[in-house]
Parts: structure tokens; C-alpha cells; sequence
């Protein structure tokens, strides 16, 4: 019988590198203690410059926003800590990339070798793209330090500053459109601000629900009531704050006493890593939101009239 040759073009076998089981070795070693952490993780297998989509949760909530990890893996021996870690090389362009992202990114450098690892935040490093470029530079380089470990706790410290970063964010968008649209005369200006107004007040109970600070009243209810842990607790401050009224004169006023109370129980109750990054809009959007509140069994000179 003849043979007859099989036409086509010669396919190439494909082979798996080290580089290859190096770099899934780490991205599945950081995948498992983000999940160890309690975030949702999907692996991006296409090569676009990042390795994981993390959703990280609270309180049996997902966020609102995601976080990018890419992932290095090195066989090297980082163990020796009078050595500098390994450096990680970036690409300018994707560096610009990552800055219109409004979600974190974070890079980790994974030791296959020793099972550990770093992370580092590109946008913490202060990059000059506009300089980068002009200057011709295609890459560079993304230093690590050993105090920052990546680990369960690093990887609960970054999910808490994510997510307040996102709500900080949000926050001042809000703030930012009601300044704009308060500059236009006329009714239906006034309307939109009162809708803009209303929406943040939701948005930021609601974030407040995912922090542990308000309750919800009943099936779907508003979100008006202090959880009573927080209220406890701030009771207590208002209460050492605002004992007598000579007392409080050491805060300026007694709506600053009522402030400082506040401020110090958010602080405080929040169960947030101590490192955590608490945006300044955030964190007076809730004091202010708290301090309109009523309160039940709390000294009997506080009247919730303070301005």
C-alpha cells in the first residue's frame, strides 16, 4: 500500500520552561493566601500585565472594587537579609497603564525556593512618567523592602486600604459634582444637588454598613441606626469627654468635644489593621454623618444639636 504524505506545516513541540514553572509555582503560592485572606480569586492566564483579579469581602460582602496583582516568581535565594531584594523590571508604558486604574495594584515578588515573598504598590513610588518618556527610558525598576512581606496579614492590610481608598473616592466624585452643579443657577440646579446629596447619604451608610458602624432596620430598611457595639462604645467617649462642662472646655467647645469622641471611636472600633490608611474625606464624611445621629443613654447635656 502507498503512503501518502500528510501536507501542512510542521508544528513546533511545545515545551514548558522553567520560567514557566517558576512563574505558576508563585502566582498559585499568592492566589493561596489571598484566599487564605478570604478574597474571591480569578487568574488571568492571558499575558496583559496582570496575574490575579481579587475580590476581596467584608462582613460576607464583596467590595466594589477589585484589586490587580501581578506576580514574579525567582528561584533566587532571598533569604540573606544584607542583600537587597530582587528588583522587578517594569515597562513605562504599562506604569502609565496601571495610574488610570482607580483600582490598587500591587506587584509581588515570590521566592519559589523559600516559599515567601514582598509586595510593593507601583503608585506608592512616585514614577515622573512625562520624564520616563522624554527621556527615552522603556522600563524601570520596582524596588521591594523586606518590611513588606506579603503574607496573610499584608494581604488583609492591602484589601483594608483598598477598600477605603475606593470609598474615599467615590466620596469626593460625589463632593466634586454637587460643587460644580451648586456654580448653575436655577431650580432645577438646587433639585440636582438635593438627588446628588441624598445618593451620597446612601452610598455612605452603606459603606458604613460594611464597616461594621450602622445596622439595618428590619428587611431592606435604611441603614439609620448605630450598630450597638460602635454605639457602646461611643457612648463611653462621650461620656469621658463630655463630663462636666469645664471638662470639655479643653477641646475649644463642646461640639469639638463631641468631635474628638467620635473621631477617636471610629479609630478605634474599626477592625482595620493599626497600618491601615484612613483617607481624610472618609474618615469626616463619617464623623459628620455620626454626629447628626441620635443616640440613646448618653449624658444628659448632650442634645444632638450641636453644629
Amino acid at each position: 500500500m502507498a503512503v501518502v504524505p500528510l501536507k501542512g506545516r510542521a508544528r513546533k513541540v511545545t515545551r514548558r520552561t522553567r520560567e514557566h514553572v517558576i512563574a505558576d509555582q508563585a502566582v498559585a503560592a499568592v492566589r493561596r493566601i489571598w484566599n487564605k485572606q478570604g478574597a474571591a480569586v480569578d487568574e488571568i492566564h492571558k499575558d496583559y500585565g496582570e496575574d490575579l483579579y481579587v475580590k476581596t469581602c467584608i462582613r460576607g460582602r464583596v467590595d466594589p472594587k477589585p484589586i490587580w496583582v501581578q506576580v514574579k516568581g525567582t528561584e533566587r535565594d532571598c533569604m540573606n537579609e544584607t542583600k537587597k531584594l530582587p528588583s522587578v523590571k517594569l515597562g513605562v508604558r504599562q506604569l502609565i497603564r496601571w495610574s488610570r486604574f482607580q483600582e490598587l495594584v500591587v506587584v509581588v515578588l515570590w521566592d519559589v525556593s523559600n516559599d515567601v515573598g514582598w509586595y510593593s504598590i507601583p503608585d506608592d513610588h512616585g514614577f515622573d512618567y512625562a520624564n520616563l518618556l522624554d527621556s527615552g527610558t522603556a522600563h524601570v525598576s520596582l524596588n521591594f523592602s523586606r518590611d513588606d512581606k506579603f503574607d496573610v496579614a499584608a494581604a488583609d492590610l492591602l484589601a483594608w486600604d483598598a477598600r477605603l481608598a475606593a470609598a474615599n473616592r467615590l466620596l469626593e466624585s460625589q463632593r466634586a459634582r454637587e460643587s460644580l452643579i451648586e456654580d448653575s443657577a436655577g431650580e432645577e440646579g438646587n433639585e440636582l444637588t438635593q438627588r446628588i446629596q441624598g445618593e451620597m447619604g446612601l452610598q455612605l451608610t452603606d459603606i458604613m454598613y460594611d464597616l461594621g458602624l450602622v445596622r439595618r432596620e428590619g428587611e431592606g430598611g435604611r441603614l439609620t441606626t448605630l450598630d450597638s457595639t460602635f454605639h457602646d462604645t461611643l457612648v463611653d467617649a462621650l461620656e469621658t469627654n463630655l463630663r462636666s462642662q469645664e471638662e470639655y472646655k479643653e477641646f475649644g467647645s463642646f461640639s469639638r468635644a463631641v468631635d474628638a469622641a467620635i473621631a477617636s471611636t471610629l479609630l478605634t472600633g474599626l477592625s482595620m489593621p493599626p497600618q491601615a490608611r484612613m483617607p481624610v474625606r472618609l474618615f469626616y464624611e463619617m464623623v459628620y454623618l455620626i454626629k447628626l445621629m441620635k443616640f440613646e443613654n448618653v449624658p444628659r447635656f448632650w442634645d444632638n444639636s450641636v453644629q
